[in-house]
């Protein structure tokens, strides 16, 4: 067993030497050639604006994140929702999420429910629960959309079965402003909608 031990160490510390540069000889200063491939960050965001410019989705939306959350570049919504645009438009459902974030809280573009609807419901329709429970938030508030309790409950409970606790809250209080018939509504609207995810899967 500790030999087994033993290999792994030497196998990591081989795989750390070899991906920052190389082993070097104890006490040996780098020279520039040794430090001659490392990329500054200003170079590092290039090389990705490069990459999501010829149309690569993950790298758009790692770029709109960077820049929503300010990590490794100065935070500028406008950039963000750029580039989620870009990986939205190439059917990314996260991307597809933030945007409808985004136009639902002003950031970066317009406030524009509708437009945050759009998104949502494109990010809902690939499974994503946290656009679920946005769409049926905005469903129950009217927001961008007719107020529709019947219909903002349906979508909270597809939320709710595809792992969006919080819904289990926003659930109870729309039940208190439901009769019956129309919770029965709801759950048969929930069933359709659980139908066409399936059939679009």
């Amino acid at each position: 067993m500790w030999r087994a031990i033993i290999v792994l160490i030497i196998v990591v510390v081989l795989a750390m030497g070899w991906f920052y540069g190389g082993i070097r000889t104890p006490g040996k200063t780098a020279t520039p050639e040794d430090t001659a491939h490392i990329l500054s960050p200003e170079e590092i965001i290039d090389q990705l604006r490069q990459k999501a410019a010829q149309g690569d989705m993950l790298t758009q939306f790692d770029l709109g994140r960077m820049y929503d959350e300010g990590r490794g570049v100065p935070q500028d919504y406008q950039e963000a929702a750029k580039w989620y645009r870009q990986a939205a438009a190439q059917g990314y459902a996260v991307a597809q999420y933030n945007l409808g974030v985004m136009y639902g809280k002003g950031q970066g573009v317009p406030q524009d429910y509708q437009e945050a609807m759009k998104w949502y419901r494109q990010a809902a329709a690939q499974g994503r629960a946290a656009a679920q429970y946005n769409l049926g938030v905005m469903f129950v508030n009217g927001e961008g959309v007719s107020k529709n309790y019947v219909e903002g409950y349906a979508w909270i409970i597809i939320a709710l079965e595809n792992g969006m606790e919080d819904a289990n809250q926003a659930k109870a209080q729309i039940e208190e402003r439901l009769d019956a018939s129309q919770i029965e509504a709801a759950e048969r609207r929930a069933e359709e909608i659980r139908s066409g995810l399936k059939n679009k899967r």
